[in-house]
């Protein structure tokens, strides 16, 4: 309960996106996004390998983890740095002061001045009436229907839906659909979604220069066909559709960070971007199992498969979603150069 009072996990991976979104280039974020997604993914599969607790026991487990977090904790605090401000916005302005300064030498100077003190105390802050500011949340509320020029404003309205379903369906697939990547061939699952990672993040954006959008529309059209192979696997009796689905299958831990790049890129400077992403996560819990769980219980018996087709309705969607952000990308790009 206490941990996810202060956000949990939803409100630490936002705020790794939002310090590498601050700190990194547009070219190089997709990059590093993909860096971090095979590391969550790499402490996700090292947890269930190594089952700490079934070695060392829930009293030892717990406090090897206490340590982690703190010896985290102190990194965070004495290791990372805070991001720079904008090098040429100061320097703009230092040459206004200076040019502000002189102006002021050549003016004639009055003798008959009486000594005024400033007082530069600053003001007190109050840490609760900040922390409970309403006008913070009416701010967040506004923040998706924000002018933006050049289709900004659609594209990130665009962006919100597709982000619901790309995440909607990830938390179908992990908490309601037998999850493929823990059964014998799971080991064979890390290795591909390691190359997927390094093939968009290396090749495809940083060799290739691929736009984000391109980059999304590969990884949902991937990602619905291996779902359609893995239904076809379920019918066989032989391994190699199922080794076929997960070759397919390499992109799908970088579902969701095309969509965080042109978000990023279009709300540049927004620190409240990655909240709204990461509010949306848990708001998935309320909505999404109301929808699934009666076609489940429908067909649990019968045909387990038949709900990865059913999570296919919102694969098709994404993809439309998708290329229809790559064009108006592209018609704002013009517009800018």
């Amino acid at each position: 309960m206490l941990p996810a009072l202060f956000g949990d996990s939803p409100c630490f991976m936002m705020s790794l996106y939002s310090y590498i979104t601050t700190t990194t280039p547009e070219s190089d974020r997709f990059l590093r996004f993909s860096i971090l997604a095979v590391f969550v993914l790499l402490t996700n599969y090292l947890s269930v390998i190594i089952e700490p607790i079934n070695y060392f026991g829930y009293t030892i487990t717990c406090a090897i983890c206490v340590h982690i977090q703190i010896a985290g904790i102190l990194y965070g605090i004495y290791l990372v740095k805070e991001p720079k401000s904008n090098e040429s916005f100061s320097q703009l302005n230092d040459s206004a002061a200076d040019t502000l300064l002189t102006n002021l030498d050549d003016l004639p100077i009055k003798e008959n001045v009486t000594n005024v003190k400033l007082s530069l105390k600053p003001p007190r802050r109050n840490v609760l009436k900040e922390f409970f500011d309403p006008s913070l949340l009416l701010e967040f509320i506004k923040l998706p229907f924000k002018k933006r020029g050049n289709n900004g404003s659609l594209i990130f309205l665009l962006l919100i839906l597709c982000y619901y379903l790309t995440v909607g369906t990830i938390y179908i697939e992990s908490k309601y659909y037998y999850d493929h990547s823990h059964n014998t061939y799971r080991m064979k699952k890390l290795v591909t979604s390691i190359i997927g990672a390094c093939l968009c993040g290396v090749i495809f954006s940083k060799m290739w220069k691929f736009s984000d959008s391109m980059i999304g529309i590969w990884i949902a059209v991937f990602t619905a066909v291996s779902r359609g192979m893995f239904v076809i696997a379920d019918t066989k009796t032989t391994s190699k559709e199922f080794y076929t689905a997960q070759v397919l299958d390499l992109f799908s831990i970088l579902r969701i960070i095309p969509i965080k790049c042109i978000a990023s890129s279009i709300s540049e400077g927004d620190g409240k971007l990655f909240s709204f992403f990461g509010i949306l996560e848990p708001i998935v819990v309320f909505i999404y199992p109301r929808i699934f769980v009666p076609v489940l219980s429908v067909v649990i018996d019968s045909f387990e498969n038949l709900m990865l087709l059913f999570i296919e309705l919102f694969y098709v969607p994404t993809m439309l979603i998708l290329f229809a952000c790559y064009f108006l990308i592209r018609h704002r790009s013009a517009n800018l150069a």
